[in-house]
């Protein structure tokens, strides 16, 4: 059972070429880019927020139709939803790292006369 588990998720991982999961991945990247870009928020809040969008509506919710629709059974729901979670997290990680800047913000500047304890430089 174990053996068999094993192989269906190594099996599950890998997917043929096709053009239509390559364009399926980059309008799911780019919409989530673009949800990402347009948030305000960054670091750990905005990893959550892909994580929920993403998860919710790309893994969850489709495991729930496949269920009720009979069209996956309970195991293969369970793992492809572990799959796609772990799919969801990574790619929501990468955005978010992403959405960082690289260079820290320079300082606000002081106004003039500020300087060395509201001593004038001059």
């Amino acid at each position: 059972m174990r053996c068999e588990l094993a192989i269906s998720i190594l099996s599950s991982l890998t997917l043929q070429f096709s053009w239509g999961v390559l364009l399926s991945s980059a309008l799911t990247v780019g919409v989530l880019y673009v949800a990402a870009s347009s948030s305000r928020v960054r670091g750990w809040p905005l990893f959550w927020l892909l994580v929920a969008l993403y998860g919710g509506i790309g893994v969850v919710n489709i495991q729930f139709e496949g269920m009720a629709f009979q069209v996956f059974s309970p195991l293969e729901v369970a793992q492809a939803t572990t799959l796609g979670l772990m799919q969801v997290a990574l790619v929501s990680a990468i955005l978010t790292l992403g959405m960082t800047p690289s260079v820290a913000p320079e300082p606000p500047a002081l106004p003039p006369g500020s300087g060395c304890g509201g001593q004038s430089l001059r």
